[in-house]
């Protein structure tokens, strides 16, 4: 069993609610907000770059199932994560990328482990690092949507998180 296993557990979260929140969690981190939101394009880029990174650091670097560096989902999704570099990813539905980005990230996360019966079971990362990684973000996004909005703690709140590993 998972520490994100024993965590839903822990907090009574089904199933049916956490397959819901990762859907929804999906959605966010892949472009549901807009370029408008943003105070420019550049910002906005910037914006959906560390969403990949995430997406990258959950299914790639830290992944709770071991995975194979020339998979091809992930050879696919390194060369969005490069296109996206260079600039925006065009997040309409027909967009070629958005298309090829979801087939990765769904290859990636819903592929079958080693003993599991070929059960479809989400993989997602694993570990304490990835989690800093997280709360790092997480405490860092608000001020990248409203520069008011920004943690007066939150740099005590990394350092803290540095501190305890």
């Amino acid at each position: 069993m998972t520490s994100a296993e024993i965590m839903r557990q822990q907090i009574r979260v089904t199933e049916q609610n956490n397959a819901r929140l990762r859907q929804t969690l999906m959605r966010a981190i892949v472009g549901q907000l807009k370029p408008v939101e943003f105070t420019d394009g550049e910002e906005y880029h910037q914006w959906q770059f560390r969403q990949v990174k995430l997406l990258e650091a959950g299914l790639i670097l830290h992944p709770s199932l071991p995975l194979d560096r020339l998979n091809s989902a992930v050879l696919r999704f390194r060369e969005v994560m490069r296109a996206t570099e260079i600039r925006a990813i065009d997040t309409a539905k027909n967009s070629n990328s958005m298309r090829t980005l979801t087939s990765a990230v769904h290859a990636l996360a819903w592929r079958s482990g080693v003993g599991s019966g070929g059960a479809d079971a989400c993989h997602w990362a694993d570990g304490y690092s990835l989690n800093v990684l997280l709360y790092v973000s997480l405490l860092h996004m608000p001020s990248h949507l409203k520069p008011f909005l920004s943690c007066p703690r939150g740099n005590q709140v990394i350092l803290l998180l540095c501190y305890h590993r």
